[in-house]
């Protein structure tokens, strides 16, 4: 689909009535058998679609006459499905019309999924995360411009618009997240999971590995082959140090069924996508997610397969503001000026997302704290007579709360990196 680029002044012609023509264009288009006919339908609808989601976003709007921008962008998602089965379709026509043109065969699943196949029920016992129970978005993470960016690039644009990432502009297949712990890795890959509404697989080293000999290697590769049948999908693995560690060769210091283990899981990022022209991009789908707080300790033949490493650093000041008017707004009983805002901003510098979400915690304990007579006082305790949340209480949360993360650490991320770009 090519959605020609509008005008400002062409937006504003959005309306309603443009987006249920565009809506009426798709249902005729699913409806119609000729498969020409049902093709033009579908781009002039999708097209308009864009164009009114793009409208949308651009003059902050989230619904035009009654009409929801999510709503909009399901539509196109589900269209855009259903045009590439046509457009599938009419490929295959075009082959049989040339019969001295050989035709490639049809695409089969590797795994037999009506027999009792452990490794699948392990998979989806537990790994399988259903993305309808994730509800974290991208307003919800403070800060972090460049690598929201980078994962909407790699997980949701491709879906959107399958004709603009092709070539030379295709997607990263595997991403790594790395920095110091509680920067909010772990939250951007559940707002891509949200987001993109692909399916996502959670390993971790209790449920990708096994006591038995053989048994690790055969659980990677069904997960992998899996995650290509049902894509478009997301692999994500958390703490990758911890299972995909540097390997060692001298003395007896790694197990051999840890190299057998690591060997087949690059074996299995380099197939993830097999390039054939003859599958739908949508359905060939698979992004591969890392996150580590130690990524010196990762083998550096697997550091190469992840084409995107992103470094997650500590919140700014932009950032920690942002997060702290997120939290502010949590409770009702909080008395903080905008000048102790941005004193709160400059006193937690160098303090990371989880750092500040614990500082706030503890100072709303303080009013309680505060109360004399112990737990008999709080049971019976009117809420009007607890006091609200005050800067002091920040403050005292400040000094019993120290920074998690050392100058040392974020030194050492310094040099890694300047490490890998001598490499």
């Amino acid at each position: 689909m090519n959605a020609a680029s509008k005008s400002p002044k062409a937006d504003t012609n959005v309306n309603g009535r443009t987006i249920q023509n565009a809506l009426k264009q798709i249902d005729t288009a699913a409806s119609t058998s000729k498969l020409e006919k049902s093709m033009s339908f579908y781009q002039k609808g999708i097209d308009t679609l864009i164009q009114a989601v793009n409208y949308m976003k651009q003059s902050n709007r989230t619904s035009i006459d009654g009409i929801h921008r999510d709503t909009l962008i399901d539509r196109i998602k589900h269209a855009l499905l259903q045009a590439e089965e046509v457009k599938e379709k009419l490929a295959k026509k075009e082959t049989q019309m040339q019969p001295h043109q050989s035709s490639p065969p049809p695409r089969r699943s590797r795994l037999q999924y009506n027999k009792n196949d452990p490794f699948i029920e392990t998979i989806k016992k537990d790994m399988y995360i259903d993305s309808k129970n994730i509800h974290t978005k991208w307003d919800d993470i403070s800060g972090l411009t460049l690598a929201k960016q980078a994962l909407q690039e790699a997980a949701i644009l491709p879906l959107l618009r399958p004709d603009l990432y092709t070539g030379l502009r295709s997607p990263p297949n595997a991403v790594l997240l790395y920095g110091p712990p509680g920067t909010g890795k772990t939250m951007l890959v559940k707002a891509v999971a949200h987001e993109s509404q692909c399916i996502l697989f959670s390993c971790s080293a209790s449920s990708i590995t096994s006591k038995w000999v053989g048994e690790s290697e055969k659980l990677v590769r069904t997960l992998f082959q899996m995650a290509e049948d049902v894509a478009p999908s997301i692999i994500f693995i958390d703490e990758m140090d911890a299972l995909l560690g540097r390997r060692r060769s001298e003395g007896n210091s790694e197990q051999e069924s840890s190299r057998r283990f690591k060997t087949e899981f690059m074996v299995q990022m380099d197939g993830i996508t097999p390039m054939n022209a003859s599958e739908s991009i949508l359905r060939k789908r698979v992004l591969l997610i890392g996150c580590t707080n130690c990524p010196w300790d990762i083998d550096d033949a697997i550091i190469r397969r992840f084409q995107r490493r992103i470094y997650i650093p500590l919140p700014d000041s932009d950032a920690r503001k942002s997060l702290w008017n997120a939290l502010l707004r949590k409770s009702n009983d909080v008395q903080i000026s905008s000048l102790e805002l941005n004193r709160l901003v400059s006193l937690s510098q160098g303090y990371s997302c989880s750092d500040i979400v614990s500082i706030a915690n503890e100072a709303s304990f303080g009013p309680l704290r505060e109360l004399r007579g112990g737990i008999d006082t709080i049971k019976h305790v009117n809420r009007s007579d607890v006091r609200p949340i005050q800067m002091k209480d920040f403050e005292s949360a400040l000094k019993l709360y120290k920074k998690s993360i050392s100058h040392a650490l974020l030194q050492r991320y310094d040099d890694w990196e300047k490490e890998q770009a001598t490499r």
